[in-house]
């Protein structure tokens, strides 16, 4: 008993994978200039509306967050609710903003109206 216990511990789980079109490490910053936060922001490209929409944001704690270059896709681990994703994307990019661009997006599509696309 003891063994398949152990045996169930140490077997690896699939982490579930989603792909979105474009990953931005956004370094929020206030007015007076002073970074307030860097996050990860999620967009998939609207064909109807021709532009990215987010879909989702998580801020980053440390450098290993960083999306990392696999093969012609980059890609991150993320720790969303509780769970643990593996997030692709074809295209990384890094913005310095003031204010912050995924709260801004999420004024104009509201979550309930992002996966109808």
């Amino acid at each position: 008993m003891t063994l398949l216990l152990l045996l169930a511990l140490t077997i690896p789980t699939e982490t579930p994978s989603i792909h979105f079109d474009r990953i931005d490490i956004n370094h929020c910053h206030q007015p007076d200039g002073t970074l307030a936060f860097t996050q990860l922001i999620f967009w998939r490209w609207s064909r109807f509306e021709r532009r990215f929409i987010s879909y989702g944001y998580v801020m980053l704690r440390d450098k290993q967050q960083r999306p990392v270059c696999c093969g012609d896709r980059h890609s991150v681990i993320v720790n969303h609710d509780g769970k643990r994703w593996r997030v692709t994307s074809d295209c990384v990019i890094e913005t310095w903003t003031v204010g912050d661009p995924e709260a801004e997006d999420r004024k104009k599509y509201p979550e309930f109206r992002r996966d109808g696309e």
